[in-house]
């Protein structure tokens, strides 16, 4: 779906960015247009719930007015990225989980190919690496290389992440330049 990018912001954007959940309810619940993002970088309201952590507005913008007819969740950013891949970014645990429970599609790219799995490797999130691995697509998402040839295990390591680098190689995971 194409975005609407307006100018500045949208007051439902600013709710979830002030953690104003019962002000996103109100709005949601108005109709406020859920596909309209920011004009920063072009991140719609679920994207701002999904990368500060916020679950339950998260969970109340997919829900929608009507239950199941709320925001889509794997739309792009400016950047390609969707909510699954900046909550894996930022490290949030519970919002990634719900967002797999929904059906988020971790095996899409944002614009230099990275994916969710990368994106928790390259934060070193032991714990949604290992999420994501578990959720449908992930063992295929291990050797998966981003645009410079790089894979997960590339990116932990990269980032001094050994943890994240030991379960990653623990669940088969190569690095780019082994594949």
């Amino acid at each position: 779906m194409p975005y609407i990018i307006v100018r500045g912001t949208t007051q439902l954007i600013r709710a979830v960015l002030e953690s104003d959940l019962p002000r996103v309810l109100q709005l949601v619940q108005l109709d406020a247009p859920l596909e309209l993002v920011d004009a920063s970088i072009g991140m719609s309201a679920l994207h701002w719930a999904c990368y500060y952590g916020h679950k339950r507005t998260a969970k109340a913008l997919l829900d929608g007015k009507y239950e199941g007819r709320g925001a889509a969740i794997d739309a792009r950013d400016r950047y390609q990225m969707t909510s699954l891949m900046r909550a894996s970014r930022a490290g949030k645990l519970d919002v990634v989980r719900l967002l797999l429970a929904r059906g988020a599609r971790q095996e899409l790219r944002d614009h230099d190919g990275w994916t969710a799995l990368y994106c928790a490797a390259l934060a070193g999130s032991s714990e949604i690496a290992s999420l994501l691995c578990n959720a449908p697509g992930g063992v295929a998402a291990l050797s998966r290389r981003c645009n410079d040839g790089k894979t997960p295990l590339d990116a932990a390591e990269g980032g001094g992440h050994l943890a994240c680098a030991a379960m990653l190689r623990a669940r088969g995971a190569k690095r780019g330049a082994d594949l």
